[in-house]
């Protein structure tokens, strides 16, 4: 009757293992390998990837994140990234802003204050965007040629 404890802990693992293994870090190939299938956008894989930010994930995978993909080139003949025109420039500037600011009003201007200034679309950069679930869920891409960085935006709720 005692060993009742033994099958509980053993589902508490599997479960902790579950919740927590979305997060162990993968490699850099594996990680655009996992945007391509999950959102169709095409990248090479970059030469370095930094977390910018991330929410945590919760039980159901809800969060959001920043990824930071640097490149000692990007040849974006490579990409399915178009081109911010004075004509998209606007929209794409309120879909970055829409992101930053549930973060900003967590975590408080400092921090959220850095990431923005890094990411603050600009005509000439590059972008791609993909949504799901009514839009509740997106994934956004803006490659700032300058910097040679693709900053990934992904918001899953």
């Amino acid at each position: 009757m005692k060993k009742w404890w033994i099958p509980i802990t053993m589902i508490a693992i599997f479960a902790l293992y579950m919740i927590f293994s979305s997060s162990i870090a993968t490699s850099p190939a594996e990680l655009v390998k996992s945007y391509e299938d999950e959102w169709g956008i095409k990248l090479p894989v970059p030469d370095k990837v930094e977390e910018l930010y991330s929410s945590g994930a919760s039980f159901h995978g809800d969060g959001e994140w920043i990824h930071a993909l640097s490149y000692e080139e990007l040849d974006l003949e490579q990409t399915n990234l178009y081109e911010c025109t004075d004509a998209i420039i606007g929209e794409v500037e309120g879909r970055v802003e829409r992101f930053l600011s549930p973060i900003i009003s967590r975590e408080g201007e400092s921090e959220a204050a850095a990431i923005a200034e890094k990411v603050s679309p600009e005509t000439g950069d590059y972008y791609y965007r993909n949504s799901k679930n009514s839009d509740n869920d997106y994934l956004m891409a803006l490659y700032k040629p300058a910097q040679r960085i693709v900053y990934i935006f992904e918001w899953n709720q």
